[in-house]
């Protein structure tokens, strides 16, 4: 009997033990395991709607970092790259993750540059901007929270798109568009532009091979300094020389974050008209035809 009271108690204190050390370090701070599963949100024509979608099908990279936070200081915990190709792509697990305060900021694009996590406020593309889905997150860890936490991102660009109708000539190689009013890097934790200053942007868009097509559609993202914006964009037609041909303005344009604005018609023949119309894919659409 006392040699199986003793086993018991044993048994007991390993388990006890066991239990102790996945709480407290070494240097005697506790700690937890904890897992963030990203998700992304498409909305349909009414604001007020909207409706969760897999990753994978709205954007093919996936940036993770957390910061642990000291008297208003950061320094980065950890950093998780992913791809679309990856088996667990939105599924980031760490292990032994401090009690503390932390920022958690997940950045999923289309971008072939990964995101450049300058502090917790500011990050880009290196100069490079593709749609951009971004969650943040002010965390507090301790015994009480939860261990598995949802990331959900929203999509935080503005795209323009310039729909050509007309055919397009065949001495007509490139397109440079020289964008103002928007900037390539954003804060995370509001979803708008980090930097202010009214910078110009040049977005070069091969097109030779066009040449001879209608409805020709040339876009790009941005970053805006608000929610609603009015930016300035003048696009030039060049030969293989790059002499500009021909030079299209468009100002003042009217943008939305999560928005795309449309300006569709004929560039290269002399009429030109102007109409808006809506396409629901994003949050909404200012389509304007020329």
């Amino acid at each position: 009997m006392k040699k199986l009271l003793l086993l018991i108690m044993s048994c007991v204190l390993m388990i006890a033990c066991s239990k102790t050390s996945d709480e407290i370090d070494q240097n005697g701070g506790k700690y937890v395991d904890i897992e963030f599963n990203a998700y992304s949100v498409e909305h349909t024509l009414m604001d007020s709607l909207s409706t969760r979608v897999a990753i994978g099908d709205v954007f093919s990279s996936l940036d993770f970092v957390i910061y642990s936070v000291t008297d208003d200081a950061y320094s980065v915990f950890s950093i998780v790259r992913q791809s679309k190709s990856n088996a667990d792509f939105g599924h980031i697990k760490l292990s032994k993750v401090p009690y503390g305060v932390y920022k958690v900021v997940a950045v999923g694009h289309n971008c072939s540059s990964p995101a450049v996590f300058n502090s917790p406020e500011y990050v880009d593309f290196g100069g490079k901007v593709n749609e951009t889905f971004v969650a943040y997150k002010d965390i507090t860890i301790d015994g009480g929270t939860d261990v598995s936490q949802s990331l959900m991102l929203k999509r935080i660009t503005s795209m323009f798109m310039l729909r050509i109708s007309d055919v397009q000539p065949s001495n007509i190689a490139s397109v440079d568009f020289l964008l103002t009013g928007a900037s390539t890097n954003f804060n995370p934790s509001t979803g708008l532009s980090y930097s202010t200053s009214a910078t110009v942007r040049t977005i070069h868009v091969d097109v030779s091979s066009f040449a001879g097509k209608t409805n020709v559609e040339l876009f790009f993202h941005m970053f805006l300094p608000t929610d609603a914006a009015t930016v300035t964009i003048v696009a030039n037609f060049m030969d293989a020389d790059g002499n500009t041909l021909l030079t299209k303005h468009f100002s003042p344009v009217e943008m939305g974050v999560n928005e795309k604005t449309i300006y569709s018609g004929n560039i290269y023949s002399q009429e030109r008209s102007y109409m808006v119309d809506v396409d629901d894919t994003w949050r909404g659409t200012n389509e304007i035809s020329f």
